[in-house]
Formats: C-alpha cells, sequence, structure tokens
C-alpha cells in the first residue's frame, strides 16, 4: 500500500467531478472517521459483511496463505461491488472519487462512487434524431435508478483494502439531471474526447491479470457482449498513470507525495463511460490532482472495448484542467 500525505487543497475541476463530500476535520478514530463519511447526506448504511460475501462468491473462498483478493485496490472493490449490488445497466456513467488519510498511523482510503443510468437519455437523443416510432422500447436502452455509494477501507497483514464501513442512497433524476460530471453535466452524452487537447493514442498494454473476471458478458440492444469490466479499466488507468504497479510482493499502489497536512479530500477521480454510442465499448479517464507548483494536473485516457473476441483499447494522456470545447 502506498505511503502519501495528501495535500488538503483540492483542484476545482476535480470537486466539479463529483461534488464535494467533508469528512470529518480531526477524526478521534478510524471507526469514528469512516462511520461519519459514509453516513453523511442521507445514505442508508449497509453491512459491509454481506459485501464481503459478494465480493467472496466472486473472487473465490481462501484455500492457503494468500487471500484471493489481497491485491484488491479500494477503487476496484468498490467498482466491483456496485456492479455486484445493482441491476446491470447497458449505458452507463461512473465517476469515482478517492481520498486517503492517516488515522492512528492507518492509511484509510475514502471512496465516493456514482453510476449514472444514461439509457434515458440515449433513448431521448434518438427519439429526437429517430421519431419515437422508430425507437425501441425504455427497457432495451436500460432501466435503473441513478445510484451513489460510499466505501471506506483501510490495508490489513492479509488485504490490500479491507472494507470497514458502506452506504448507498438513490439520486432522483431531478438532482441527477442537476449534477455536474467533469466541466459537463452528469447526464450529458458529451463525449470525454471533446473535453481536453488529448495526445495522440497508442496501443494500451494487455490487460493485467486480475482476481476477478477483467472481461464480462452483458446484454446490448438484446445481444450478449463481452465488455471489459469497469473494475479492470481503473486498474489499467491507474497502470499507466504510474500509481499502480507489479511488484515483487503483488500489485502496489503509490499515490503522489503531497504537501500538507493528511485529509480525506479526493485527489484521484476515475470517470467511465459505457456504451454511449452504438457500438458496445467504454471511454474513460483517470485524474490526478496537482502535486506541486511544478505539476499540473494530469489526466490518462483508456478507449476501446472487445471486438471479435480481442481487446482493443488506445491510451492517450492530458494536462490541467478539463474544459467542454
Amino acid at each position: 500500500m502506498s505511503r502519501a500525505s495528501i495535500l488538503h487543497v483540492f483542484p476545482a475541476v476535480l470537486l466539479v467531478l463529483a461534488g464535494a463530500t467533508d469528512a470529518p476535520a480531526k477524526p478521534l478514530s478510524v471507526d469514528g472517521a469512516a462511520t461519519a463519511y459514509v453516513m453523511r447526506d442521507g445514505y442508508a448504511s449497509i453491512d459491509p459483511a454481506e459485501l464481503d460475501q459478494a465480493l467472496m462468491t466472486l473472487l473465490g473462498e481462501s484455500g492457503g496463505r494468500v487471500e484471493p483478493g489481497a491485491d484488491l485496490s479500494a477503487i476496484e472493490q468498490a467498482l466491483l461491488l456496485v456492479d455486484l449490488e445493482e441491476q446491470p445497466l447497458q449505458r452507463a456513467r461512473y465517476v469515482l472519487r478517492y481520498g486517503q488519510q492517516t488515522i492512528d498511523r492507518v492509511e484509510v482510503s475514502f471512496i465516493d462512487l456514482q453510476r449514472y443510468n444514461l439509457g434515458p437519455a440515449i433513448r431521448l437523443d434518438a427519439i429526437d434524431s429517430y421519431e419515437a416510432e422508430n425507437v425501441a422500447d425504455a427497457e432495451a436502452f436500460g432501466v435503473g435508478p441513478h445510484v451513489a455509494w460510499r466505501f471506506v477501507t483501510q490495508p490489513t497483514a492479509k488485504l490490500s483494502a479491507m472494507l470497514l464501513t458502506a452506504s448507498r442512497r438513490e439520486i432522483a433524476d431531478e438532482e441527477a439531471a442537476g449534477r455536474n460530471c467533469l466541466p459537463c453535466a452528469c447526464l450529458s452524452l458529451d463525449p470525454i474526447d471533446d473535453l481536453a487537447d488529448w495526445s495522440d493514442p497508442q496501443t494500451a498494454a494487455a490487460l493485467p491479470p486480475t482476481p476477478y473476471p477483467s472481461v464480462v458478458s452483458t446484454v446490448h440492444d438484446d445481444t450478449v457482449t463481452d465488455e471489459i469490466a469497469p473494475a479492470a479499466q481503473a486498474l489499467e488507468l491507474a497502470i499507466a498513470a504510474g500509481i499502480a504497479a507489479q511488484g515483487a510482493d503483488g500489485l502496489l499502489w503509490s499515490f503522489p507525495e503531497r504537501a500538507g497536512h493528511s485529509s480525506p479530500d479526493p485527489f484521484v477521480v476515475v470517470v467511465i463511460d459505457r456504451n454511449l454510442g452504438q457500438e458496445t465499448m467504454s471511454d474513460a479517464v483517470i485524474g490526478i490532482a496537482k502535486v506541486d507548483k511544478d505539476h499540473d494536473q494530469r489526466w490518462v485516457r483508456l478507449s476501446g472495448g472487445v471486438f471479435d473476441g480481442r481487446v482493443v483499447q488506445t491510451i492517450s494522456e492530458a494536462a490541467g484542467p478539463l474544459v467542454k470545447r
């Protein structure tokens, strides 16, 4: 696990990505900080034991000294759990923000993850273009609520991210319509491609080995298709951004060293757009806040999908805040 101290000043663009969430300024304990974080703003507590069981079912039972999910990061875990606990959506936007704070010499991870159902917005766009009688019904585009989850984890001797607490709430349509993700509305269909001056795309490295299926089967337009799991995309982005790497002791995440006091303010953001167009593919970015005055915000983008049984993805980068162009 990383050993980072987190800057208390968080760039405005990253705050816009997911909305502000205040955690206790001076937590008395790990448990106290974790509970306060997940129970704010009308969230309902979710039993972490039930979530652990869901993960165990996916990853497999422990059969030795090493847990199946020993290297599973807090970010991957959050994305896996939301997809395990929520109904499948064909077209969705994931917005994850990650913060970290040292409490009683323990590095505690704070994760806020929102998943927006873009199916209705895409259907309305299709109706505008092709007339209602030529567009499939709502179920064909994906029916389900917008949801928000919070998770708090800490490392242990056996696990990179042991789940301490979790909570969930639904986001009403009206609230979702008024939220901002990146410089665009959370329900906007504007592509990530238009938000920065991206470098020329390069072929992405092969999918890294994971304890969970990195390619999953989903139903898209009444057809079963293969997609890259959001958790695997987040891991790929982290590796490409240099904050995760395979080491002698397994997969290690090492976040940027930051000046200032330890704070749970988010400093890493992951946004994943799934199937906004006609093809089954995704576009995802990871954003990392400024480390110091000599380094700007930086973004890494991963685009692609599974075509004819092959994973095909490209990587590109950009610096500075994302801007709607």
